[in-house]
């Protein structure tokens, strides 16, 4: 496996330029997997490395800011609470 060296926090998007292919490829991935991901796509670490061996990569993750790590994670809790307000808990809009 070629190695791939990412610091967090990982979105959907970093990771498919890391691994060279698309974001829609890594959802598909992630579907496959049973995981849902909303906008932005914010991944957990050990998430992230399966994603990456799926691809056929082994991921290396370097130690992230942890400040900036909260506010991805701040930033991912508000987008899924925007989410889930506007299409409600089955996706399919509002209730």
């Amino acid at each position: 496996m070629k190695p791939v060296t990412m610091r967090p926090p990982i979105f959907v998007a970093d990771l498919a330029d890391a691994l060279d292919t698309t974001e829609f490829e890594i959802q598909k991935t992630l579907i496959q997997l049973e995981v849902f991901v909303i906008p932005p796509g914010l991944l957990e670490d050990e998430l992230a490395i399966k994603v990456a061996e799926k691809h056929n990569r082994a991921l290396n993750l370097e130690k992230g800011d942890p400040i900036e790590i909260e506010q991805a994670n701040a930033e991912h809790a508000k987008a899924g609470r925007e989410f889930f307000r506007r299409f409600g808990r089955s996706g399919e809009g509002p209730e």
